[in-house]
């Protein structure tokens, strides 16, 4: 490799001298800052604001929805929604997020002795889309703002005290998380709870970091079983856990089994068994400290979804699925970026190589692609162009339709589009309820839907059962309950009659 310029080497030593958690905040918000409300943000935010304002959208049923698991997030956001627009709060509330991630990240960057060049070259890599922030499973920790990453916050103050090598404080930490997202936390746990029994090989402070788990999450815990033991798990002979777990989110609970599978995730699945072995057979012998910890982090979240993995295919009702087991996929695929950077250093350092040499050029490589990223992100979310066509028709709904009118778009979700025309959607594919009795009544309003699309007369069925006012299609359609009132280059929409 050629000698790096002195411009080059003045470009590391000024990014070195930033402080690292001022850098990482700027990091991740100029990759994710955004004005545009991401899909969950979406989701979530309309939830919060139905739970703290029920006239919102008065006796919802897409909207309304016992609040669970997201207890402390739907107060914060649903409080916040009083005074910010869904657009406000995505930019204050990932800003807040970033801003939160800056403090303890650092301190696990100073305890690697990663300086601010080798944290651009992680962090940037890590955050470029969903896909390169998690092994498989299409976890995510830096994104959007929701529960799960305000839990993520408490999860890297985690990491630091395992890193430290205080496990009982790390507990604590998952357990806090735990309160912002109770699978986040609980599989941060178990993380945790194997480290300390891997590296420590000490029972008595095994049980004493299980206890503290414990202790402190078992409150939540009980206000939460007394929802879940009273949810049935068959409803009018369908299996709501396999609702759940694979009709609704295939993606995220069983991997393999989704659409397009072989393409999108067994290379990934290939990769990561590599990894794998790689880690056990050759990174385990490293006497660097960093290289051990790190490797025996990856070790245990590669063991959990793969086991995980195996579990699919026993699974087939999703009773164990729903618990989201690759969520930990995330943490570990974050280890890995740290533990792969640390394996590069220690080779580099024993063969003389001039590590600052090889970063200014691999530095100088991912802030290109670091440039247009952060570009596309400014054009897309900061400066987004308006779908013209959705807001006429929103405006148009506002205008000319009553409160209480209930919608159903055929074709797709627009997921803004409630939030805009304060309107009852009849059904919202992204808005599945976690079990019980209302996810029933959503997968058979969406499986009503799906065959709507193919057949105009199950439109009968839907009028028959439910009110439904009117119906939002992409190309025109003919039904004899059908009225069109509005269409434009993109939508069409038909006022329904509850009569032939």
């Amino acid at each position: 490799m050629t000698k790096p310029t002195p411009f080059l080497m003045r470009v590391v030593d000024a990014i070195d001298r930033i402080d690292t958690r001022l850098f990482i905040f700027l990091l991740l918000c100029l990759n994710l800052l955004s004005f545009v409300p991401g899909d969950n943000e979406e989701t979530y935010f309309a939830l919060a604001k139905q739970y703290m304002d029920p006239n919102w959208i008065p006796h919802s049923f897409t909207f309304t929805e016992w609040v669970g698991t997201r207890f402390l997030f739907q107060h914060i956001a649903g409080f916040a929604l009083r005074y910010l627009s869904f657009e406000q709060l995505t930019f204050w509330g990932r800003m807040a997020n970033f801003l939160l991630y800056a403090f303890p990240l650092a301190c696990i960057f100073r305890e690697l002795r990663i300086r601010n060049s080798g944290i651009l070259l992680i962090m940037q890599l890590y955050v470029m889309n969903v896909n390169t922030q998690s092994f498989f499973g299409m976890e995510w920790i830096f994104g959007g703002f929701e529960g799960k990453t305000l839990a993520y916050v408490f999860v890297f103050w985690g990491l630091y005290a395992m890193l430290r090598g205080r496990h009982q404080g790390a507990a604590a930490c998952a357990a806090v998380a735990s309160y912002f997202h109770i699978l986040v936390g609980g599989w941060f746990f178990v993380l945790v709870w194997l480290y300390c029994v891997i590296r420590e090989r000490d029972v008595k402070r095994a049980l004493v970091t299980g206890l503290t788990y414990a202790a402190i999450v078992a409150p939540f815990v009980a206000y939460l079983g007394s929802y879940l033991t009273d949810s049935r798990t068959v409803i009018n002979g369908v299996d709501v856990d396999w609702v759940y777990s694979f009709f609704r989110n295939t993606h995220h609970t069983a991997p393999m089994h989704r659409e397009g599978a072989m393409q999108k995730v067994l290379p990934r699945v290939v990769a990561s068994l590599a990894l794998l072995l790689v880690c056990a057979f050759g990174f385990r012998k490293s006497k660097d400290e960093d290289v051990s910890r790190l490797n025996t982090i990856v070790l245990i979240t590669l063991g959990m979804v793969f086991l995980g993995l195996a579990v699919t295919y026993v699974d087939v009702h999703g009773r164990l699925l729903k618990y989201y087991l690759f969520r930990i996929a995330a943490v570990g695929t974050f280890a890995a970026y740290l533990l792969l950077y640390a394996v590069a250093r220690e080779w580099m350092l024993k063969k003389g190589v001039n590590v600052r040499g090889v970063l200014a050029h691999t530095v100088a490589a991912v802030l290109i692609f670091g440039l247009i990223h952060i570009g596309r992100n400014v054009s897309r979310n900061i400066f987004p162009r308006e779908d013209r066509e959705l807001m006429e028709l929103a405006d148009f709904m506002r205008r000319h339709t009553r409160r209480e009118d209930v919608y159903l778009f055929r074709d797709r979700d627009e997921l803004s589009f409630p939030r805009r025309t304060r309107r009852e959607a009849f059904v919202i594919f992204k808005f599945d309820p976690g079990g019980g009795e209302k996810i029933y009544e959503w997968y058979t309003r969406e499986c009503l839907r799906r065959r709507l699309r193919e057949d105009p007369a199950v439109l009968d069925s839907i009028t028959d059962r439910y009110r439904l006012d009117y119906l939002i299609t992409t190309s025109p359609t003919s039904h004899e309950r059908l009225r069109e009132v509005y269409h434009n280059s993109k939508f069409y929409l038909y006022g329904v009659s509850t009569s032939k």
